[in-house]
């Protein structure tokens, strides 16, 4: 999905950060904490548990979630970029094109499973701020 997104494979930006955080914790670093930041759309809210995983797996200290930003509906028109065989089309892609329930049920549903991992999460989904049951352990 990174690859289809960002145009380029994520395996090179794990491996620095895995890199990172092994030197770090091998000096036995309590701060700054460690963040992986995720910007939530249509396409690619269905990979959140994937994240998560990929976050525990790093050893990453949280993971932060944030939806599109909704912008004006006049200025949308010029946020369609083609991505090579995929077309970003941001109006497409805001969550809001969701129905409220069912994002509501998604956001829920992947909140439950950081905190079965504990992984701790913190989610910025249309204004609503969620924090995972272990988030506050970070503090």
């Amino acid at each position: 999905m990174y690859q289809k997104i960002r145009g380029f494979s994520l395996e090179k930006i794990v491996t620095g950060v895995r890199n990172l955080i092994d030197k770090w914790n091998s000096m036995n670093r309590q701060f700054p904490k460690i963040a992986v930041e995720m910007t939530l759309m249509k396409e690619n809210i269905s990979g959140v548990c994937e994240m998560i995983d990929l976050c525990k797996d790093i050893g990453a200290d949280f993971l932060e979630l944030w939806s599109l930003n909704e912008q004006p509906e006049n200025t949308l028109d010029q946020w369609i970029i083609q991505k090579g065989s995929w077309e970003f089309d941001y109006r497409k892609q805001l969550l809001s094109n969701f129905p409220p329930v069912e994002l509501k049920q998604i956001v829920e549903n992947f909140h439950a499973y950081a905190n079965q991992k504990e992984m701790p999460i913190t989610s910025w989904i249309q204004g609503e701020i969620i924090e995972s049951e272990n988030f506050s352990n970070l503090k």
